[in-house]
């Protein structure tokens, strides 16, 4: 609206004489005001344009939403308030004027995407199939079909399966079965899952409000229940005793027939069971878990119940249990501790005993006590247990050592051997010999830092073997920065350390003492290289591949000769290859597709190169935690996210990955000569690692899961000016305040954003609430543990915002004696 300095009734007072200067002045100031805002609205906050080359375009000022509309589409581009990180080339731009833009929307995009699936429908290859348990068990769909869409014959829900290859081991699972065909398929959606954690996360509500209604039967059931309007769920208690059973609210079956998990009540409405203890028991005693009497533990020769896939196994004269599972038939038909045959000929194999808690093989302490009684331990006595030999002993001819020798089967370890013309002495033959090597970059290598090893000698040489090439103190067929050794390997050595900390020799160690198996003798190599990626043109900074040419790197060649010369001299056949890959600081900042992509294609070759021992691979990854604010690189590296894909990707593939979690709780060091190092941890925190490293691998051994919490969904939920962070844990979280100097934000922080973080508390046993200064924009991203250094920060001797989240599970290091977290990963999502 145009402002005069008068309006016509002040120009034309009662009909008087018309000033002319009045109406020139009025008449200017009206022409200016229109002027001006054609001028806006010509250039007003919406601009458009035909180009879709921004950078070569400048909007006018004021303009928060560009539209460009050309032959191949419409585009909207919306305006930033500040600069992405990172930048993604393919939603944001820069205009001539240094301004940012996002793309907010894309329809030729949305038209492939519709093209897509209009071509995938009518060409067969998503099929649409109903069963009530939403799975394509018993489907036959047409040939070609990739995805299979189940939905409910009654009521609602659907479940999405695609096409999977045959799992290599096990049978069928909630999301891995077989359709008519015998083709597999893997769950990639259901709703009934989206329903049980909605159920988990309405709990409480539902107990406020009374959805949720107490019901007292001894048979735990909800018949003649006649619950209040509105219930949705029924916890039936006995009228005495302590068992419960919870009934939620589903839909009456279509042929009406009732069973113990799904019964109507009073009214009509029909119920589904979904937990109670004494279903548990039946199931124990009439299902498909059996048990059985066997004062072995196991059950080689007993007769098992008929239908068991599991059996629980007690002693009948004292305490102590095993649990097994069906397994087909091992290729040579032998019974041994971990498989055995039931008296109808059906194998099991050994899942957990409690004999694995007091069998006698040594734990790390024993080991510590049997070493002391070996004169110069580290030297390379050996472990001689102090009973004689057994008379009813029974003695084959083995080769050991390249020597022929007499193999007993008793003896500390459950082996023992006798050598000819001896004095009658019994030495420990291990049962269990592995590989251990240590693979990546200097943090895996092991710089050299300020100070001596955290301890000299080796902490078990008796257990530990190393090349003896020059370089044993590394354990691995390598010199100083990658340089070759100068001898060859003729033989192996007890595990020693002088000048520096050997990584390897840290994990094999810890490992022994954590194993469920009990001690074995490890073959521990470290073949690192400092600041090497994947890739690179000079072969002394790869770990893969040198460039252009693609030839196997240096390192990667020296560790394929360890291997084999561990193959050649190993008195026992090694049974199985662990790597800790210890990776990405030079890769930073790499496109994490690019990152990705690099670590399956090394993953592949790496099993491929040691293909040749027929032994199974374990990787054991952990995460790197960034710079300390004496450095500019700080913590926001893309790298974070890639491993994790790459962890994702690689056990789709086949591979065996634990995710041994983020590193950033390890205090750095300090470098020869002083200096404080910003990047290479310390020797403390380098065996803090390993000792991570063995506790994850016990749980691998176990058959137990291992990794660590990260945002469920990959988001976090804004609500006025709070933040609202729910992760998905094996545990338990909790905000620890004394594992690290605290961070002011305890590790959290905004990007693209000018609120600021007022406040950090923990609101839930998986959740934790941000208060803000205000409301977050559009854009802002919730980070953990993923910035840059703040201007004048002060270096704590810990990555740029290290976290103060973990799980409220904790271990004891077996050599530090130091705690072992999992800590929260680091991440930055959006907040939706």
């Amino acid at each position: 609206m145009v402002t005069t300095t008068k309006t016509p009734g002040a120009i034309y007072p009662n009909g008087s004489a018309v000033p002319k200067a009045d109406i020139r002045t009025w008449m200017t100031e009206m022409q200016t005001g229109t002027n001006a805002e054609l001028t806006d609205l010509r250039n007003g906050r919406l601009w458009h344009s035909s180009s879709t080359n921004l950078s070569a375009q400048t909007p006018p000022p004021g303009t928060n939403q560009i539209i460009v509309a050309n032959n191949s589409g419409t585009f909207n581009w919306r305006r930033l308030g500040s600069a992405p990180n990172p930048v993604n080339p393919a939603i944001h731009a820069q205009t001539a004027d240094a301004a940012w833009w996002y793309l907010s929307e894309d329809t030729p995009a949305i038209k492939a995407r519709v093209s897509a699936v209009e071509t995938d429908l009518p060409n067969g290859r998503v099929w649409r199939y109903a069963r009530n348990d939403l799975t394509p068990v018993g489907a036959a769909p047409p040939t070609g079909t990739q995805m299979i869409a189940v939905h409910k014959t009654t009521g609602s829900g659907q479940a999405d399966w695609v096409r999977r290859s045959a799992p290599t081991s096990g049978g069928a699972t909630d999301v891995l079965v077989q359709d008519a065909t015998g083709q597999w398929w893997g769950r990639t959606f259901s709703t009934t899952s989206i329903e049980s954690d909605l159920a988990a996360k309405a709990d409480t509500s539902e107990l406020r409000s009374g959805r949720v209604w107490q019901y007292a039967s001894n048979g735990l059931t909800i018949d003649g229940a006649n619950p209040p309007t509105g219930t949705q769920r029924i916890t039936v208690n006995r009228s005495a005793g302590t068992e419960t059973a919870d009934w939620a609210r589903t839909s009456a079956p279509s042929d009406g027939v009732l069973t113990a998990t799904l019964r109507p009540d009073a009214n009509g409405q029909w119920w589904r069971r979904v937990a109670s203890l004494s279903a548990i028991l039946d199931e124990m005693r009439d299902g498909e878990v059996k048990r059985i009497i066997s004062n072995n533990l196991h059950p080689s020769g007993a007769t098992v119940p008929v239908g068991a896939k599991v059996i629980w196994v007690v002693k009948g004269n004292a305490s102590g249990a095993a649990i097994w599972a069906t397994i087909g038939a091992p290729g040579n038909g032998i019974e041994t501790d971990d498989f055995k045959k039931d008296a109808s000929g059906q194998w099991w194999v050994l899942r957990w005993s409690s004999d694995w808690i007091a069998r006698d093989h040594p734990t790390f302490a024993q080991m510590q006590a049997a070493l002391a009684t070996v004169s110069g331990s580290g030297s390379g006595g050996g472990y001689t247990p102090p009973e004689p030999l057994p008379a009813s002993a029974t003695l084959l001819p083995c080769r050991v050592g390249g020597v022929t020798q007499l193999v007993g089967d008793a003896g500390i370890g459950a082996a023992a051997r006798y050598t000819i013309g001896g004095d009658g002495a019994w030495n420990w033959l291990p049962s269990r010999v592995a590989i251990v090597m240590v693979l990546g970059q200097s943090n895996a290598a092991v710089s050299e830092m300020e100070g001596p090893p955290l301890y000299i000698p080796a902490k078990t040489p008796d257990f530990v073997m190393m090349s003896n090439d020059g370089v044993g103190e590394l354990g691995a067929l390598r010199g100083w920065n990658g340089q070759p050794p100068g001898k060859a390997i003729t033989g192996f050595v007890p595990a020693e350390i002088t000048g520096v900390q050997s990584s390897a020799e840290a994990l094999a160690s810890a490992s022994n003492a954590l194993d469920p198996r009990g001690a074995g003798v490890i073959y521990a190599g470290s073949h690192g290289r400092g600041g090497a990626g994947f890739t690179a043109t000079d072969p002394n900074f790869a770990i893969w591949k040198v460039l252009p040419s693609g030839a196997p790197a240096p390192q990667r060649i020296r560790m394929i000769e360890w291997v084999t010369a561990v193959m050649t001299y190993a008195p026992v056949p090694p049974t199985e290859i662990v790597i800790a890959f210890t990776h990405g600081e030079t890769n930073r900042r790499d496109p994490w597709a690019t990152y990705t992509a690099d670590g399956l294609g090394y993953m592949a070759d790496i099993e491929a190169d040691l293909a040749f021992t027929g032994l199974p691979v374990v990787w054991l990854v952990d995460i790197p935690g960034g710079t300390t604010a004496m450095s500019a690189f700080g913590s926001d590296w893309q790298v974070k996210y890639a491993l994790r894909e790459l962890m994702r990707q690689a056990r789709l593939a086949g591979h065996k990955v634990v995710d041994v979690g983020p590193r950033y709780h390890l205090p750095m060091g300090t470098a020869r000569g002083g200096t404080p190092d910003h990047i290479h941890t310390s020797y403390l925190s380098q065996v803090r690692l390993r000792e991570m490293d063995a506790f994850a691998y016990r749980n691998h051994v176990a058959g137990l899961p291992w990794w660590c919490a990260f945002p469920k969904g990959e988001r976090a939920a804004g609500l006025g000016n709070k933040v609202i962070l729910a992760v998905e844990s094996l545990t338990p979280i909790m905000i620890d305040r004394d594992m690290m100097p605290l961070d002011p934000h305890l590790g959290f922080s905004l990007s693209n954003d000018s609120a600021t973080i007022t406040g950090v508390e923990q609101t839930g046993d998986r959740e934790i609430t941000l208060s803000l200064s205000g409301t977050p924009n559009s854009s802002a991203r919730l980070q953990y543990v993923y910035r840059r250094p703040n201007a004048g920060e002060i270096d704590t001797r810990y990555v740029t915002a290290a976290g103060s989240i973990r799980e409220v599970w904790q271990g004891t290091g077996p050599i530090t004696g130091l705690p072992v977290y999992r800590p929260m990963h680091c991440f930055e999502v959006p907040i939706a």
